[in-house]
């Protein structure tokens, strides 16, 4: 017969089957049975066991709770997630077992932590979904709606791609589950290129939907499969409206969302998950109706026009090193002297909030030749004032990230 405390355990875990859990034992972070041979493996601590009752003996490894941020950002670097069980009363004032519950899921797109960051990159959680919809001129075609949420500076974007007149047919990429069914080719890499822009660091996937092709894959972030009715896009518009009640009772037509479904599906996805992980509940719960909770501080869903901007796709972004080095190119960073990517190359930003922003816009080229005079008039003014230059610089150079200081404090 198990212990209470491992009965606990057990429904905790249970809850959160894919996630390393951090079971708050006093001043430890407690892990037990497969999740402690992950951690004893990964951080290098002591593997031991622990009498569970009924002469069973489980293996734990722990690490101290003073020390557990840093161990949570080395398992989050290897691609687990974490899930932060605490004690949710006063042991000493409790009486008989200590209620406990999960707070928090740590995974590369849900880190708030600044040791989990980039001040440099956007750290999105995003999610893909294929879909088919009406053509313009008629017929089928398939279309790939992303999404992408940061919940470190609350920026939330969603997106709809189609098909370019020149891509080749589905099924042309070569063989693999997805043959004959699904995107062409050309589409994913233009999604993975779009997933580029938005610093995506986590992919949700629908199970059961198309996968993007194997062989060789599109350079896209570490997947996720999720249950496909997360996908779904009337469930999206719900969660929307639940979300952000101000945009009234078509918040999907407001956002320009109701005629673009597979980005609203892709949308959706991202919210449910990141609900989930920063749970609103004290006990580590909620239900559908409970809100955003700590998500409050996302924006709502920002709708791009894919045609308003110079279409990438991953490899020419990686063959002409817009941001990350091409292929058989020196890894990141590097000094002034030697840039190693047109990123680095131009990089004169005095703010982390800067770095991110000319990041966006080198991957996202304007085509549109009113708002590129816009931009070019703005530069003019600033390169015909170097003492209002140098005065703003002074003044930008002493400000902290801003956008990340009020996201860890929403």
């Amino acid at each position: 017969m198990t212990t209470p405390l491992r009965r606990q355990y057990l429904e905790l875990k249970a809850a959160h089957p894919d996630a390393i859990l951090f079971f708050r034992l006093g001043d430890f972070y407690e892990t037990f049975d497969g999740d402690a041979e992950i951690v004893a493996r990964e951080l290098g601590v002591a593997l031991t066991s622990r009498p569970m009752g009924g002469g069973e003996r489980v293996p734990l490894a722990g690490v101290p709770a003073a020390a557990a941020d840093e161990h949570v950002a080395r398992l989050v670097g290897a691609g687990l997630r974490v899930a932060v069980c605490e004690q949710l009363e006063d042991p000493a004032a409790s009486r008989g077992l200590v209620r406990r519950g999960v707070v928090r899921v740590v995974s590369p797109g849900a880190a708030l932590d600044p040791a989990l960051l980039d001040e440099a990159r956007p750290n999105a959680c995003a999610a893909l979904f294929p879909m088919r919809a009406t053509a313009p001129g008629g017929g089928r075609e398939w279309r790939i709606g992303a999404a992408a949420a940061d919940v470190s500076t609350g920026e939330f974007r969603a997106s709809e791609l189609r098909p370019a007149p020149g891509d080749a047919p589905p099924g042309a990429a070569g063989p693999g589950p997805a043959a004959g069914r699904g995107p062409p080719r050309a589409l994913w890499e233009r999604a993975a290129a779009e997933l580029e822009r938005l610093g995506a660091a986590e992919l949700l996937l629908a199970a059961g939907a198309p996968a993007p092709p194997a062989d060789p894959p599109p350079p896209l972030p570490p997947a996720r499969e999720q249950p496909a009715a997360g996908f779904d896009p009337a469930a999206a518009a719900r969660a929307v409206a639940r979300a952000w009640p101000e945009l009234g009772d078509a918040p999907a037509a407001a956002l320009g969302l109701d005629e673009h479904p597979a980005a609203l599906a892709a949308a959706g996805a991202v919210l449910a998950y990141l609900g989930a992980a920063l749970p609103a509940g004290p006990d580590g719960g909620g239900t559908e109706d409970a809100g955003p909770g700590p998500l409050a501080h996302l924006s709502p869903p920002a709708l791009d026009d894919p045609a308003g901007a110079m279409a990438w796709d991953a490899a020419a972004l990686r063959a002409l090193a817009v941001a990350e080095p091409g292929p058989g190119g020196p890894g990141r960073g590097g000094g002034r002297a030697a840039p190693r990517t047109l990123l680095d190359a131009v990089d004169r930003c005095r703010t982390a909030a800067g770095r991110r922003r000319l990041r966006a816009d080198l991957l996202a080229p304007l085509r549109d030749p009113e708002r590129i005079d816009r931009r070019l008039d703005l530069v003019e003014a600033l390169a015909a004032g170097p003492a209002l230059r140098r005065r703003l610089g002074e003044r930008l150079a002493r400000l902290p990230d801003i956008e990340r200081l009020l996201a860890r404090a929403a």
